[in-house]
């Protein structure tokens, strides 16, 4: 079972701890049911102050319902959009990668990648989030689902620099935006929430904390050979 969250009660999942720094990428599966308002699907942030998160968001039909890599340092912002939207009411795949302060990337369904180079770096990040902006003012709430959350760290991927590392994950998404779960390509997996029957990391023990949310159906996956 997936996790329905309602923007109205501003519901969340969330740990007081940054789960990995850059060069990192955040990955989930989302269906939003509605496109009139901005959804902060995963991220990371400064639990005491709004001023420093990143951020992956699904944007409502005034901005296409794309899906954007976002980094915030009070008063710079950095946005990596990508080129299509998703579909309300749709099982669709989203992947953040922040690689540099000045290299994000931005994907849906394992493709239409964007990216941002604007120069800022989010700093004192120390809460995870899914359903809301990671920081200590709950934002941009989900209205909608989400499953199959991941964090990567990059680091640990082969590549000279940090951005041939990310070249490298790159080659994953369209499997992962296909169904097939983040255990199948563990190199780097460093947090992963199915959010099937419970709230617990199966990777690195970042159990999750829940402010509401509802168990609801998940999405169809392809799970490792012998996996239940």
């Amino acid at each position: 079972m997936s996790r329905l969250f309602d923007d109205g009660a501003t519901d969340r999942l969330y740990i007081d701890q940054a789960v990995a720094g850059r060069p990192i990428a955040i990955v989930c599966r989302f269906n939003i049911n509605d496109t009139s308002i901005f959804h902060a699907l995963m991220g990371l942030g400064d639990k005491d102050t709004n001023d420093y998160f990143i951020s992956m968001r699904a944007y409502p039909v005034g901005f296409a319902q794309k899906v954007s890599a976002t980094e915030w340092n009070n008063p710079t912002t950095g946005v990596a959009v990508t080129s299509s939207g998703y579909t309300v009411n749709i099982w669709h795949h989203a992947c953040a990668i922040f690689v540099s302060a000045t290299d994000r990337r931005a994907f849906i369904d394992g493709a239409n990648k964007g990216t941002n180079a604007t120069n800022v770096s989010a700093i004192n990040l120390d809460r995870t989030n899914i359903g809301v902006e990671s920081k200590s003012t709950p934002a941009n709430p989900v209205s909608g689902i989400i499953a199959e959350a991941a964090v990567y760290d990059l680091s640990q991927w082969p590549g000279a620099t940090d951005a041939l590392k990310a070249d490298g994950f790159e080659k994953i998404l369209p499997s992962l935006a296909d169904g097939f779960t983040p255990p199948h390509f563990p190199l780097g997996l460093i947090a992963y929430w199915p959010l099937i029957r419970g709230l617990n990391d199966k990777v690195g023990g970042y159990n999750l904390t829940a402010v509401g949310t509802a168990v609801s159906n998940h999405p169809r996956v392809i799970l490792p050979h012998g996996v239940q």
